[in-house]
């Protein structure tokens, strides 16, 4: 009798062949937009390494006397049958280290229609995520898969114990000297790479001004490392405080309506409208839902369903009509917290399997949100288009 670890590989590899082989034939000439991006994780591992986030453990809620209610700890999963999502990849329980892994991937970015993929960075020595994985050393792979693919790449600049304007321009330093002449680096119009600032809010806003504004004793502008860093909005006061600290714009990133006041795509268009007054870039970030009960089991209150596309489609409207020039996508790959756009099983290819976990959700087809991804991308560049004819 075939296992179950057999099925599910041979499944997912069918899956994966399914997926692309309508892309890939439309891909030649499909060109990646710029101002698309999705953020990607580099934090996981196949059996060699653990099965690292696949085998994510339950994480312990702060309040203690909450945390007693719900199990939390390692050695609740069993990769690669039962993982810490809701939904199953169709590449498997991949590593993010692993060369084709990463080409695949880009692959399938560039025919969403994604230009930029924003990557997870975790300075070396930081102690890394919560399952203490650090990304950099795999940063060199994803550059040169993104050169061969056409795809380019932003960072998102992940919190550490002790960060400071001066340990954020030691980490900027180390990633423009040391990946900063390759050509699938992200650049704008002038020329500056991109980088995101996880709760860049831990930082006061006169520390982030020492760094990006133009007279402090620690300022990138101007120089050779100058950037566009792009804060973190949750909550109306954070506006005067990335103005103060001189950041050149803000994301939302969060995906569940109630995470805060910017991730209700309900207040984009008066983020959008306050971003164009004080010169700062808006970018919403679009999700096609939230789950992150595998690895938070106490959270399941700030879930967001998927509804098919309906929920994807509905922030993606949002984003278009807000009238914002970048829009990101949360996520290319999160996983854990169900966030993820990339390929999934489909419940088509496991509704004769009584014996995979009923644990999982699956997509309709497993492309699904690949295709959507490519429709919207296309109409934020109408959008732009008619936006620019209105202004001649």
């Amino acid at each position: 009798k075939m296992s179950v670890f057999l099925r599910i590989l041979l499944l997912a590899l069918a899956a994966l062949s399914y997926s692309f082989a309508s892309e890939n034939e439309e891909e030649s000439v499909r060109e990646p937009f710029g101002n698309v991006h999705a953020f990607f994780y580099l934090w996981y591992g196949n059996a060699s390494r653990g099965y690292l986030h696949w085998d994510h453990e339950l994480l312990p809620h702060w309040n203690p006397a909450l945390r007693e209610q719900y199990p939390h700890g390692a050695g609740h999963y069993d990769p690669p049958h039962k993982i810490a999502s809701r939904f199953y990849p169709c590449r498997g329980c991949y590593d993010s280290r692993d060369a084709q892994v990463l080409q695949s991937q880009m692959h399938e970015l560039r025919a969403a229609g994604v230009g930029v993929a924003v990557l997870s960075w975790w300075a070396p020595g930081s102690g890394g995520d919560s399952q203490h994985v650090e990304t950099d050393a795999a940063v060199a792979d994803v550059l040169a898969a993104a050169e061969l693919v056409g795809v380019k790449i932003a960072f998102h600049l992940e919190p550490f114990p002790g960060m400071s304007a001066m340990s954020v321009r030691a980490n900027m330093l180390h990633i423009l000297t040391a990946y900063g002449d390759s050509p699938a680096l992200f650049r704008d119009q002038q020329g500056r790479p991109w980088f995101y600032a996880y709760d860049s809010y831990h930082i006061v806003p006169s520390e982030w001004h020492r760094l990006l504004g133009p007279q402090g004793d620690l300022t990138i502008r101007g120089t050779q490392y100058d950037a566009t860093v792009i804060a973190l909005y949750l909550q109306p006061p954070d506006l005067t405080a990335i103005i103060e600290g001189g950041f050149d714009g803000f994301y939302t990133y969060f995906a569940s309506d109630s995470a805060s006041h910017g991730a209700n795509h309900h207040n984009w268009p008066t983020l959008a409208r306050q971003a164009a007054e004080h010169n700062l870039l808006f970018v919403p970030c679009v999700s096609p839902g939230y789950d992150d009960s595998p690895i938070r089991p106490w959270n399941v209150a700030a879930s967001e369903p998927r509804e098919g596309t309906a929920r994807y489609d509905t922030t993606w409207a949002a984003a278009v009509g807000s009238g914002a020039a970048v829009v990101a996508v949360t996520s290319f790959n999160e996983w854990g917290e169900g966030t993820q756009i990339e390929c999934a099983l489909s419940s088509h290819q496991l509704s004769s399997h009584t014996d995979f976990p009923d644990h999982y959700l699956f997509y309709d087809t497993p492309s699904l949100f690949t295709q959507r991804t490519w429709h919207w991308a296309n109409e934020l560049q109408a959008r732009i288009a008619q936006s620019d004819e209105a202004d001649l």
